[in-house]
């Protein structure tokens, strides 16, 4: 009997290669002999009244230097060694591509290429379809690359440069509220105003206030703001034990301090970040503001600003900060290198402030470390762009390891900044978004 078994097991033995083989032969409209012959003697061996069976399924290991690109990851996950050997229009199902291979290309062009496909459209895709993003997503690679560049050049950062800011703390937003919502809270960017979120205010149905960090660079760490803004969220919240906050970029890390005040104190919430986290943010600055010391970060800092407004200057710049042996030294040389009507701008008290409080947040960002914290209960909702300023940031943004809660990840239309037009947010905010799911899972 034993050796009948091991006579079994041997013959019943599938090695993926060949299984994958069969799947190409069976697609097109053939089959292989040996295959059809284990399957049939297996057949029979089950149709046995005290038949046992055991399988297991090793997974493949992958090598990641045979994903250069989203084409090449993709052929490698079917094993088609050349793409010159099938037609490009070929959908992949008719190469061989299964129910489980789908769910392995959809999750890797997710994870490595930020890729995000239905099952429908997987389904539906051919090396032609591949090819056109894979060239899609090197050149996005170069715009990616100035966007970010745009993020912490502070060429969107300073946009209100134009208009009047406002000097209050708290900013009522102009929302649309529902009779029976609480109000809820907004912390905006590193810029510190509540300009940013004009393009939302009309689509929230909640009454909301935006809390401005202003042009206050002695607030030096995200635990001092959160706890400069904290006594006016408890005022605010009277009676009421939930909370909901929602931070943009910079301000998300705000609102993952204020969460955790507010916890401690015996309040439950929810946080909604649109596009920003401790180690996402981290991260963004170590890419686009290389520097080695805090002179080399305070020189790159006024070498953005001063290449959003006045271009060719920073080589003049350059040679005047060798001069200087302090930040307001520099921030003086950088304001003689301006034009007239430049200068005329930036040299109102308010906006030359702006600039040193920018710089404060910036070394804020990089200091701050949020794992001695206690663990946040919140949930959180995190709303990342389509085309992302860091394209290789982990899939929640490290969101996990600083709650006990549920993270939810939503990717929206957009770049870091533009992505605030996207009515998921909206919907998010005024809790739509999770009842058109839950109706849709119903459905």
């Amino acid at each position: 009997m034993g050796l009948n078994r091991n006579r079994c097991l041997s013959n019943f033995f599938f090695g993926q290669d060949q299984v994958e083989t069969a799947l190409r032969f069976m697609a097109a409209g053939k089959h292989m002999g040996k295959v059809l012959i284990k399957i049939q003697e297996l057949n029979g061996f089950l149709v046995q009244d005290k038949a046992v069976v055991a399988s297991m399924v090793v997974a493949e290991k992958r090598n990641k230097s045979d994903m250069n690109n989203v084409v090449d990851a993709v052929l490698n996950i079917l094993c088609i060694k050349d793409l010159k050997s099938i037609n490009p229009r070929t959908p992949l199902p008719e190469l061989g591509m299964d129910s489980m291979t789908a769910v392995e290309i959809r999750q890797t062009l997710e994870r490595e290429y930020e890729i995000y496909l239905t099952v429908s459209d997987i389904r539906n895709l051919n090396f032609e379809t591949l090819m056109g993003m894979n060239n899609k997503l090197m050149e996005n690679n170069y715009s990616h690359k100035n966007d970010t560049n745009q993020v912490l050049s502070i060429i969107n950062i300073l946009k209100q440069f134009y208009d009047e800011m406002s000097n209050e703390l708290a900013i009522p937003l102009k929302t649309n509220p529902v009779e029976g919502r609480d109000e809820i809270f907004f912390l905006p960017g590193i810029e510190g105003y509540a300009g940013a979120f004009k393009i939302l205010e009309s689509n929230i149905k909640s009454p909301a206030t935006c809390f401005q960090f202003q042009t206050n660079y002695e607030l030096k760490t995200i635990e001092a703001m959160a706890n400069f803004v904290l006594p006016h969220i408890l005022e605010r919240l009277k009676d009421r034990r939930k909370f909901m906050l929602i931070g943009h970029s910079f301000g998300s890390l705000v609102a993952i301090e204020l969460a955790r005040m507010l916890e401690v104190k015996g309040f439950i919430g929810r946080l909604i970040l649109i596009d920003g986290a401790p180690q996402y943010l981290k991260k963004l600055i170590q890419e686009n503001l290389r520097s080695s010391s805090q002179e080399e970060l305070e020189n790159n800092i006024l070498y953005d600003i001063i290449n959003a407004y006045e271009s060719g200057k920073d080589v003049e710049l350059e040679l005047e900060l060798k001069k200087c042996n302090s930040w307001d030294e520099k921030l003086n040389a950088w304001l003689n290198v301006l034009s007239p009507e430049r200068k005329e701008l930036f040299s109102k008290v308010d906006r030359r402030n702006v600039i040193h409080s920018v710089y404060v947040r910036l070394r804020a960002i990089a200091t701050y470390n949020p794992d001695p914290m206690p663990y946040l209960r919140a949930p959180i909702t995190l709303f990342k762009p389509l085309f992302p300023p860091i394209l290789n940031a982990s899939y929640d943004y490290e969101l996990q390891d600083i709650t006990e809660g549920k993270v939810d990840v939503h990717v929206v239309e957009g770049n870091h900044t533009t992505m605030l037009c996207a009515t998921e947010i909206a919907m998010a905010i005024n809790g739509e978004l999770f009842e058109c799911a839950a109706t849709i899972k119903k459905t």
